[in-house]
């Protein structure tokens, strides 16, 4: 499975979700895609591909990030969702290329 999230992160939000985004970006996502079956079941997940049950948070979240690259983001979580979409972008270019794509707005 070559897909994945990031970034993804790489969420977000809308004032009323602002306590599910912080949590979200207070997750370790070095801990959370290093191991490869949780990795496949996230990236599967935001790509439609798979039932999300417990990463529903995340499919929740993440396409509105990802469409406004944090623009509803507080300064801090800005600082946080660059740092998170880097290190996934170094760590698994694949995934998070197949997720961003999935999600970006499409240039007309």
């Amino acid at each position: 499975m070559k897909t994945f999230i990031l970034i993804c992160l790489s969420a977000l939000v809308v004032a009323a979700a602002a306590d599910k985004f912080d949590d979200l970006m207070n997750v370790d996502f070095e801990k959370l895609l290093g191991d490869e079956e949780t990795r496949k079941q996230l990236v599967g997940c935001l790509m439609d591909e798979l039932p999300c049950g417990e990463y529903q948070s995340y499919r929740d979240l993440i396409p509105d990030l990802i469409a406004t690259n944090c623009g509803k983001c507080t300064p801090e979580q800005k600082k946080r969702h660059e740092e998170v979409n880097k290190f996934i972008l170094e760590k698994y270019p694949t995934e998070y290329n197949a997720v961003v794509n999935k999600y970006r707005p499409k240039a007309e």
